[in-house]
């Protein structure tokens, strides 16, 4: 027995479909169900994100050692506390928006804090012929900060 569907479809969509009165809109649908449910059944996303664990993992160790080898030990603490108001989140999230408005938020300031680093080591690196991988992934910038703010947090103790 086959299964009644009822869709929910805005004015504009509905009035345009009304402009191919031949359609069968029906069978419109139901092929894009068979499709969308062919699609799903043959894909196995298990590999596929397994695969993009791995890598993010790895990005995130090498920004961690670029870090740590290679840009740290060049780092002032003028560059140290300079550095930490661009990528530790937990002040950025802190921070007040452009025109007075409310805190920017966690993932508003995780955003911020990786763009920032992004843009810091590219900089430094160019600055002190360090060198670094064209593309810095989100990956590597995370394990960038997570080495950065590990030393800073270590340092700032002392």
């Amino acid at each position: 027995m086959g299964k009644n569907v009822t869709i929910y479809l805005p004015d504009d969509v509905a009035e345009k479909m009304e402009s191919f009165p031949e359609v069968n809109w029906s069978e419109v649908c139901r092929r894009a169900v068979l499709e969308y449910i062919q699609i799903r059944s043959q894909v196995d996303l298990g590999p596929i994100i397994e695969r993009l664990k791995k890598e993010r993992n790895v990005d995130f160790k090498e920004g961690q050692i670029t870090m740590y080898k290679e840009i740290i030990p060049k780092l002032s603490w003028k560059d140290f506390e300079l550095w930490r108001t661009r990528v530790d989140k937990n002040l950025i999230e802190q921070q007040h928006g452009p025109f007075g408005e409310e805190p920017i938020g966690p993932l508003a300031a995780e955003r911020a804090a990786t763009d920032g680093m992004r843009r810091w080591i590219r900089h430094f690196a160019k600055e002190n012929k360090i060198q670094i991988q064209e593309d810095l992934s989100d990956a590597f910038c995370e394990g960038a900060i997570d080495a950065f703010m590990d030393i800073y947090n270590r340092t700032k103790r002392k």
